[in-house]
Formats: structure tokens, C-alpha cells, sequence
């Protein structure tokens, strides 16, 4: 990096689009993403240092401190992420390209700034990591422990090791993850935050808090929409990213809770924004939605793909939902998740204090979801009950149980064979002359109704069912 660029990161802390593409140059040609710092207690101990006072300063302005406090209070934990921020942005540039930092830095950007921009510039810059630089980027595990590991064992092991780098700033459980403090101390509009809204919401003070509101909305509307577009920004970089990492994840077999939980709070955040203003989040982009409900683009026929839904005009949107319910076998599962986007799309624009677009958008992101991971979010915290389920349904079972031998005395027919006996005279009827041909019933046997009694059948043979799922598989 030349002595402009190092000049330029070293004194930001909030991160602009400029800053964001500086950071993804390569720290140099023959080392693209630097050395590892936590190999180097002297380079890592201070930045550690400077997270933890942050965490503390953070911790503590949660707390309500008393009133005469709270300004030195503000003012000291602004300090010290401030400072984090920039440390790291100065390591990022010249140092080391490393998950974990980052992360930090993503908290920072919400403390930092309110407007949630920083926030939306973060989580650009660590999709932008992972697309550049991808296994390069530290953490990593040492060469010592990759020892007499095969290959895809060792990559396994290295990814592993950097994912587990995100966690913390993910989240594992709702209301955890480094970004839930930040964002519940950050306004909705004027100095009202999101953590004294869910205070409210609680108690049944919405009313009020509503009033209180409508002081602000001429001064405030455009800040809030500007916080809203963000959190749209910020949710679009997440689900490509959850996209692109899953599936990597699911291939190797990795355990990683995802993007979830963190897109679930800034969707909390914004119903909030919208239950006491009425401005509602901004839909997401039509690039974003078709890589999230549709992340196996091989899978799918280039028939579906010549016939594809588009979602941009209400018009085009009852044309496709019509020509596909009336075409079986080309409309998916894919179209139907794209169906309830559209759904939670209207109910979020019409009834923003209603939850049902958010019931919907986890409907659409659980059935995306592989059943064991879906039963390990849902039966969190109890292990026992989970195993019993996995033995009483199969889930626990890789192998497939064997099956007896058929009886070769009688063996099973089938259509292939009944037809094989076809005369030659009987192939060289015409189409219309097989269509009307007497159907041959076989010879009814104690009472039951002879070939004369039995009514006409018809013998057009019904199309088999197609399997156009095209789901993912994991």
C-alpha cells in the first residue's frame, strides 16, 4: 500500500465506500493477506486490549448509569471504539486480512456511526474479503496441527478454523452476537433506541412512545429512511454471503450457525423503525432474492429458467403465478419460496406493525434449511430430547437397512412386459384404432363382473410425475 493509502486508513474510523475498497487491495504481491497476528502476541495483545476496553465502556453506558454520568459515559465508550476501529483498520491495510478483525470492526461501525452507513460499509468489506481472498484469510490453523491430516481433511479443518473466527459476531442463540449491544443503544428516531422500544413493546407502552414520535417525524423522517436503507444494504451483503458460505459449508460437512440470527435483529430493528413511524424497510433487490431462493442455479431446467417469475412489476407477478400453477412440472419449489418473498414483501409495505411478513421470511429461510440443523435451532438447550428424536425418526442413520431377497418363483410384472406380447397387427393399427380397441380384462372368477358388464375403461396412460423440485441438496 503507498504512503497516500496508509495515510488516508490510518485516521478513519468510519468506514466510506473509499475506505472499504483501500482494505481490499492486497497488502502485498507475495503476501496478499499478510501474516497471522495471533502468531504474534506483541501485534495481537494491543488490539485485544482495545476490543475488551470498548466492550467494558459499552457494557457500561447499557447500564443506565445516572444522568450526571451518562454524557462522560457516552463520550469514553465512543473513545475506545473509536480507537479499536482504527487499529484495526490500520492492521487490516498493512498487517493481516483477518475474519475476526473484522467482526470487531463491524460492532465499531454501529457504535460509531448511527446512521448505520458504516454499518452497511463493514459488511461489504467482509463479503469483499471472502470473494478476493477467501481461504487465504486468517485465522488459520498452524502447520503443526494440519499435520498427517489428507487433504480434505485439512481443508475442512481450515475452514472450520476461520468460520469459527465469525461466530462471535454472528451470534449462536437470539439476542447474542457482538452487534445486539451496539444496535439496541442505537436510535430509531430522535434519542429513542431500540432497547427502550422492546422496553416498551413489553410493558404495552407503544401508544405513548407513538406520540412521542410524531415530535420528531419532520426533523427525523429522512435520517430514519436513510437508517432503513442501510439496514436493506446491510441485509442484501448478508444473504449473498450466507448464500455463498452455506453452501461451501454444507459441502464439507461443517457445523456453522450462518447469518441468521444477525439478520434476524436488524429485521427486528427495522420493524421497530416501522411499528412507530410507519416507514417501512425497503424491499429487497431482485439480484438478491434469486440468490437466496434460488442458490442451485445447476439444478434447475433451462425450461424453468426460460419460463422464470419475474418480480418487479404487480402485473408481470400475476402473469407468472398464473402460467405456472397452470404448467405442472415447471413450477418448483423455488417459485413458490418466491411467492411467499412477494407475500412478506406486500404485508411489510401495507401492515408494517404486523409480524406476518416476518413469519414469513423465517418460513422461507427455514425451508432452506436441512431438517437436523433445523431440529438443532429449534430444540436449543435440550440435547436429550433432540438425540431421542433423531433415534425415533431415523436421523441418527447413515446406513440403509437391508432387505430381504425377492422370491424368484413369482416374479412381479410389469407394463413393459404385459405389452411385449403385442401382434404385429395390433402395432400396425392407427393411433385412433389402438385409442378405440376393445380392452382385454382378464377372465372374472366367482361372481364378479365379466368382461361384458364391465364399463368402458379408459386406456390413455396417465403422464408419470415429474420431480422439478430443484431444492437444494445438502
Amino acid at each position: 500500500m503507498n504512503q497516500v493509502a496508509e495515510a488516508f486508513v490510518s485516521d478513519t474510523a468510519v468506514l466510506d465506500e473509499v475506505s472499504v475498497g483501500q482494505l481490499l487491495q492486497p497488502i502485498s504481491d507475495a503476501v496478499p493477506c499478510g501474516t497471522s497476528l495471533k502468531s504474534d502476541r506483541r501485534l495481537f495483545r494491543p488490539l485485544r486490549n482495545s476490543f475488551n476496553l470498548a466492550q467494558t465502556a459499552l457494557r457500561q453506558l447499557s447500564q443506565e448509569p445516572d444522568p450526571a454520568e451518562i454524557e462522560n459515559r457516552q463520550d469514553e465508550c465512543l473513545q475506545h471504539w473509536r480507537q479499536l476501529a482504527k487499529q484495526i483498520i490500520q492492521a487490516l491495510s498493512t498487517q493481516s486480512k483477518d475474519v475476526e478483525l473484522t467482526g470487531w470492526l463491524v460492532a465499531a461501525q454501529v457504535v460509531l456511526d448511527p446512521t448505520l452507513s458504516g454499518l452497511a460499509n463493514a459488511l461489504s468489506l467482509l463479503s469483499g474479503l471472502f470473494e478476493r481472498f477467501s481461504d487465504q484469510l486468517f485465522p488459520q490453523l498452524p502447520e503443526e496441527k494440519l499435520a498427517g491430516m489428507a487433504e480434505d481433511e485439512a481443508t475442512k479443518a481450515q475452514i472450520s478454523c476461520l468460520l469459527d473466527a465469525l461466530v462471535p459476531l454472528l451470534g449462536e442463540t437470539e439476542g447474542s452476537g457482538l452487534l445486539y449491544m451496539p444496535l439496541c443503544l442505537t436510535p430509531l428516531i430522535g434519542d429513542i433506541t431500540y432497547a427502550r422500544f422492546l422496553s416498551d413493546e413489553r410493558t404495552g407502552k407503544l401508544p405513548a412512545m407513538k406520540q412521542l414520535v410524531s415530535f420528531y417525524q419532520e426533523v427525523e423522517r429522512d435520517r430514519t429512511r436513510l437508517r432503513l436503507a442501510n439496514i436493506r444494504s446491510s441485509l442484501n451483503v448478508l444473504a449473498a454471503l450466507d448464500t455463498a458460505l452455506m453452501s461451501r459449508v454444507h459441502a464439507l460437512g461443517i457445523r456453522f450457525p450462518g447469518f441468521r440470527f444477525m439478520t434476524d435483529l436488524l429485521e427486528g430493528y427495522a420493524r421497530s423503525i416501522s411499528v412507530i413511524t410507519g416507514i417501512t424497510l425497503p424491499a429487497a433487490s431482485v439480484a438478491v432474492a434469486d440468490q437466496v431462493e434460488k442458490p442451485d442455479q445447476a439444478s434447475i431446467s433451462s425450461c424453468e429458467e426460460k419460463h422464470e417469475p419475474e418480480i418487479t412489476t404487480p402485473d408481470k407477478k400475476t402473469g407468472s403465478t398464473q402460467m405456472f400453477l397452470g404448467e405442472p412440472g415447471t413450477y418448483t419449489r423455488d417459485h413458490a419460496f418466491r411467492q411467499l418473498r412477494e407475500l412478506a414483501d406486500y404485508f411489510r409495505r401495507t401492515e408494517p406493525h404486523s409480524v406476518v411478513p416476518y413469519l414469513l421470511e423465517k418460513a422461507i429461510r427455514w425451508g432452506y434449511t436441512p431438517l437436523p440443523e433445523l431440529l438443532d435451532e429449534l430444540l436449543l438447550g435440550h440435547q436429550n430430547l433432540k438425540q431421542q428424536i433423531f433415534v425415533q425418526t431415523g436421523l441418527d442413520l447413515d446406513a440403509l437397512a437391508p432387505l430381504p431377497e425377492l422370491d424368484s418363483a413369482a416374479p412381479i410384472s410389469s407394463p413393459v412386459e404385459e405389452t411385449g406380447g403385442q401382434s404385429e397387427a395390433d402395432m400396425s393399427e392407427s393411433p385412433v384404432e389402438q385409442e378405440n380397441a376393445t380392452v382385454t380384462v382378464p377372465e372374472v372368477i366367482d361372481g364378479h363382473m365379466s368382461p361384458e358388464q364391465a364399463p368402458e375403461k379408459n386406456t390413455e396412460k396417465l403422464a408419470e410425475p415429474t420431480d422439478d423440485s430443484s431444492g437444494l441438496s445438502w
